[in-house]
C-alpha cells in the first residue's frame, strides 16, 4: 500500500489523511507515503507505527502546484523498493500525473482520492489559463484509476470531471478516530458559545 500525497506532517497528525494511512498500518499492511516536504529538503524515515515516509524537496509553486523536480525519481524508487499492491493517490496534485509515465507505478492498481475539482471558471485567472493544459493529464489519471473516492454523494454528483467516470466513483465520508483527538482541560471546559454582552 503506497500513498501519494501533496504534503505530510509526521510530527503533528494531519487529520483524516493520516488516519487512513495509520489505520492501514494498524491492520497489518505495509504502508509507504510519498509526499512533498514543503521545504527544499528531501528526507526518508520510518515512523513509529512502521510506515515509511518519503518527503520530496519542493522549490515553490506554479499555478498552486508544488515544484518538485525529484518527485518522479522518488516515486520510481519507492515503487521498486516496496512493490505495493495498491497506490492511493490524493488529487489535485500535479505530481500524481507521474504515475501515468512511470511504468513500475502504472502497472499497480490505483485508488484516486478526489478532494476537489480544479475549477477553471472560478475566480483565479491563472487557473483558467492553465486548465486546458492540465485537463488531459487529469483525464488520463481518471481513466487509469481502478476506483475513485469522493467524500459525499452530492459532491460526486456535482463534479464535472467525475461525471464521465461515475461507474468508478465510490463515496467514503471523511472521518477521524475519536481516540486520537485530545483537548486541553481548559478547552474541554470552555463553552463554544460566546458570553452575552
Amino acid at each position: 500500500f503506497a500513498a501519494l500525497d501533496d504534503q505530510f506532517h509526521p510530527i503533528r497528525r494531519c487529520g483524516w489523511r493520516d488516519e487512513i494511512d495509520r489505520t492501514q498500518a494498524g491492520s497489518g499492511h505495509q504502508v509507504s507515503i510519498l509526499a512533498h516536504s514543503g521545504s527544499r529538503s528531501h528526507s526518508s524515515q520510518r515512523l513509529a507505527d512502521g510506515r515509511s515516509l518519503y518527503q520530496v524537496a519542493t522549490y515553490g509553486q506554479l499555478f498552486f502546484a508544488p515544484i518538485a523536480p525529484r518527485f518522479g525519481a522518488a516515486l520510481r524508487q519507492a515503487v521498486e523498493e516496496h512493490d505495493p499492491d495498491v497506490l492511493h493517490v490524493h488529487v489535485p496534485n500535479t505530481s500524481a500525473f507521474l504515475v501515468n509515465w512511470i511504468a513500475a507505478a502504472n502497472r499497480i492498481p490505483m485508488v484516486l482520492h478526489w478532494h476537489s475539482d480544479v475549477l477553471p471558471d472560478g475566480g483565479h485567472r491563472r487557473l483558467r489559463m492553465a486548465y486546458p493544459a492540465y485537463k488531459p493529464f487529469e483525464s488520463r489519471l481518471l481513466k487509469h484509476a481502478s476506483a475513485i473516492i469522493a467524500t459525499s454523494p452530492p459532491y460526486a454528483k456535482a463534479s464535472t470531471p467525475l461525471s464521465e467516470f461515475a461507474d468508478k466513483v465510490h463515496t467514503v465520508p471523511l472521518g477521524l478516530d475519536p481516540d486520537s483527538l485530545t483537548a486541553t482541560k481548559s478547552q474541554s471546559q470552555q463553552s463554544p458559545w460566546p458570553k452575552p454582552g
